[in-house]
């Protein structure tokens, strides 16, 4: 048994140091892109939504809010590319 758990954490620790490898390899943007959309988007719902009629009402302005269907368009294709290829692929991709 004790040769067994040895080989799963020789094994599991190679897999840990490939991983690394292959994030150093990333680039900046092949990673900041997701977590800088999704900031950028929860920004603007939190705009249109709250902090922008806030302001308008506490100004009297009249400060132009984004358009919700556009914006709702805009997070579904964001939503589509970040977590769609993974759900496409398992409909409609290879079985195993």
């Amino acid at each position: 048994m004790t040769i067994a758990l040895a080989k799963l954490e020789e094994t599991e620790t190679a897999a840990r140091l490939r991983m690394a490898e292959l994030d150093q390899q990333e680039t900046t943007f092949g990673y900041a892109w997701r977590p800088g959309w999704m900031y950028l988007l929860g920004f603007l719902w939190t705009w249109a939504l709250v902090l922008g009629p806030i302001v308008n009402a506490a100004t009297g302005g009249a400060i132009a809010m984004p358009d919700l269907g556009m914006l709702s368009t805009i997070t579904g294709l964001y939503l589509a590319l970040y977590m769609g290829g993974h759900t496409v692929k398992g409909v409609v991709g290879p079985k195993a």
